[in-house]
């Protein structure tokens, strides 16, 4: 931003190595969670400037709505839109219930092969090979929310699309919005994944059974940010009791759920393995979540999962919500001020924080912690120890592991074994024991 003189005696001049400035396009970027939240923003002078009726005639404006369906259908809220006129741009960044109401998507009884979208054709077509002939609740088809091509039949977003037209979008994995240059400002589908279309397969005289109450689940093995191919560090364990009732479904048998760090897209991983029917089964049996250390890769996820948790819980429990047992959380002391930052402003129910060194073997509370968790799966015992790792500051491995007497049914000896051997280090003294090491 200075003035030189070259060695020729030239004087070089700020102004002289730019351009005109030109406008840009403004971009707004809209988070309104809850119905309370709709009058603040649609009455918030901030917006006035770039209502249709204010800005100049060469203003392109962008928003990104974070706002969810239920609440972006509202007429406040379409009316709140229209006012930045028919130039604006609105990506639609939440998607709808699952249940869309379309005609254009209501065959349940349709014979077509369903869609999914995956990164990697040849894993739904092994996945598709295990559910029917190794065990389909071990092996799950994968599960797929409605495609954004039925997003504007949706019964909240009927309305929108047929105001705005081509000038809303909404939002999937991978795409893209250029804003800059004005010239190519618009929407780039170039790296969104084609859905594929899963393989039909016969099913088989005979199946394998490989019944099993106990899964690790791994939701993410460790990247920078969630990618198509690969998600940040997080693992689910869930765990059932010895006895069980033989016409009950495995997957709905999880007595003790730990979710042992929750970096970002957690909910999401566990929402494409459950399913919207299984989800809040899983979340409402979290007993435990252990954050190992700090970083972010680590923990930015776990705010959507508890908030989920405790939107569930309330649905089921209505006014009894307030009798569920606390959450209990191990986690660091800088992790326990962020929740407490977030909680200033987001519900996250009743939690119980705890440091990780409470799970140290040394530590007096430890036979706390052993009692709480056999309570919970009574004929088992379950065991959490932590031990400090050379990592960054405060940072904790864990060790959990799971014992139970002979006498438990051959279905808890089968998954035993079978979690022990696929993702930890077994403990050969007996066959019903398992221990895996985060």
């Amino acid at each position: 931003g200075e003035t030189i003189v070259l060695p020729s005696g030239a004087t070089v001049r700020p102004e002289d190595c730019v351009g005109a400035p030109l406008p840009g396009p403004i971009l707004l970027i809209i988070s309104c969670p809850t119905e309370a939240h709709v009058a603040a923003v649609t009455s918030s002078p901030s917006f006035v400037p770039y209502f249709e009726s204010k800005a100049s005639s060469d203003m392109r404006v962008v928003l990104v709505h974070l706002t969810p369906s239920h609440l972006a259908s509202l007429p406040a809220y379409i009316d709140w839109m229209s006012k930045f006129g028919k130039s604006a741009n609105h990506l639609m960044c939440h998607s709808p219930p699952h249940d869309i109401s379309s005609s254009s998507s209501s065959s349940k009884e349709s014979d077509a092969a369903p869609s999914v979208t995956s990164a990697y054709k040849s894993f739904l077509d092994l996945q598709v090979q295990l559910h029917h002939v190794v065990h389909s609740d071990m092996f799950p088809l994968p599960f797929q929310d409605a495609s954004p091509e039925t997003y504007p039949h949706h019964a909240h977003y009927r309305e929108i699309s047929g105001k705005f037209g081509k000038n809303v979008v909404f939002g999937e994995p991978l795409l893209k919005f250029n804003i800059q240059p004005m010239t190519s400002m618009g929407i780039d589908r170039s790296e969104v994944i084609t859905p594929t279309i899963l393989p039909k397969m016969e099913a088989p005289s005979h199946s394998v059974d490989v019944s099993s109450d106990d899964e690790l689940v791994f939701l993410g093995v460790g990247a920078a940010i969630p990618f198509k191919t690969r998600n940040v560090s997080g693992q689910y364990l869930g765990l059932a009791s010895s006895s069980r009732n033989e016409n009950q479904n495995q997957n709905q048998n999880n007595n003790l759920g730990i979710l042992v760090d929750a970096g970002e897209s957690t909910y999401g991983q566990l929402y494409r393995k459950y399913g919207p029917e299984r989800l809040p089964h899983i979340l409402v049996n979290l007993s435990a979540v252990v954050l190992t250390h700090r970083h972010a890769d680590h923990h930015l996820g776990i705010v959507t999962v508890l908030c989920k948790r405790h939107q569930h819980i309330l649905a089921t429990h209505g006014d009894e919500a307030h009798k569920v047992a606390p959450l209990v959380i191990f986690c660091s002391r800088f992790i326990q001020g962020y929740f407490q930052e977030f909680s200033t402003f987001m519900d996250f129910g009743t939690l119980e924080f705890h440091h990780l060194s409470e799970l140290l073997p040394s530590s007096p509370t430890l036979p706390k912690w052993d009692e709480y968790f056999q309570a919970r799966i009574p004929g088992r015992a379950i065991t959490l120890r932590s031990v400090m790792v050379e990592h960054c500051y405060d940072a904790w491995g864990v060790i959990i592991s799971s014992s139970s007497s002979p006498s438990s049914s051959s279905s808890s000896s089968s998954s035993s074994s079978s979690s022990s051997s696929s993702s930890g280090t077994s403990d050969s003294s007996s066959p019903y024991s398992w221990k895996v090491v985060f």
